[in-house]
């Protein structure tokens, strides 16, 4: 088992049922989309590693930003909403749904050069001695991040499934 990441760009309501769902039931930052069913101009999927690899992952991006786990960022959540990464951070590791208007904030925070280099730095010095871990794990999962960000600030979403 393992947490796929989904990003939609270009929705549209419709009243076909069989589509995406936005749910305020869930987990999640989409309250700027209208419950319902959607049709999408476009999408992109990716595998974001084992739920446990994932939290590592997010893990990892906490450290490198705010300079804490995620546990205590947790702990002490409502006074760092506007640590970077935080609707990331701060968020199921299996299941949800981030809106357009979130959406666009956190891909300004991966699309950051300096943010980028930072993270990369983190985790070569954190991991370093592993092949292939840093570019083949972290960096890739950034890189895809990036990319359903992107995506979802286009009237999308991005859903953790």
């Amino acid at each position: 088992m393992g947490l796929d990441i989904v990003a939609y760009k270009g929705l549209s309501k419709t009243d076909a049922k069989e589509n995406i769902r936005v749910s305020h039931d869930n987990f999640g930052y989409n309250e700027d989309l209208e419950k319902g069913w959607y049709d999408c101009a476009d999408s992109f999927h990716f595998r974001a590693g084992s739920y446990s690899s994932y939290n590592g992952w997010r893990r990892a991006l906490c450290e490198a930003f705010n300079g804490m786990t995620d546990i205590e960022f947790w702990k002490d959540s409502d006074s760092l909403l506007d640590s970077p990464f935080y609707e990331l951070i701060n968020f199921s590791d299996c299941d949800g749904q981030i809106g357009t208007k979130v959406s666009e904030k956190l891909y300004q925070q991966f699309a950051d050069p300096e943010n980028e280099k930072l993270f990369k730095e983190y985790c070569e010095k954190k991991f370093g001695n592993e092949p292939g871990i840093v570019e083949e794990f972290y960096m890739a999962n950034w890189e895809d991040f990036k990319k359903a960000f992107e995506m979802a600030r286009d009237n999308g979403l991005v859903q953790w499934c």
